[in-house]
């Protein structure tokens, strides 16, 4: 399934002035990471975010009223940025899962 998590972000930010979605979304963004690494899912992981960001942008393309809240960046520029920014909590997750499972095999 591929959500277009930085355009509903966006979207979110666009119409109610709030940014609980990007907050939201950086710590499901940590925990997708970290389940992926755990169930060793990386290709699922970097296939997603590669759908996601594509998805985002021809979303975010189509809404030419948005160009002027974001006026600085282009629509490529501010989903590779939010791609960017929420790829750091995912490879948190990512470090943080392969940490647990060294940990939990040292253990036994």
């Amino acid at each position: 399934m591929c959500v277009p998590y930085f355009y509903l972000a966006l979207l979110f930010d666009y119409y109610y002035h709030s940014v609980n979605l990007f907050i939201l979304l950086m710590f499901l963004a940590f925990l997708l990471g970290f389940a992926l690494k755990r169930a060793n899912r990386l290709k699922t992981l970097f296939l997603g975010n590669l759908c996601s960001t594509i998805t985002s942008y021809l979303f975010f393309a189509k809404c030419t009223e948005w160009h002027f809240l974001y006026h600085p960046f282009s629509p490529e520029k501010i989903i590779l940025l939010l791609a960017g920014v929420y790829l750091m909590p995912q490879l948190l997750g990512i470090i943080w899962g392969s940490i647990f499972a060294y940990s939990r095999r040292q253990t036994k």
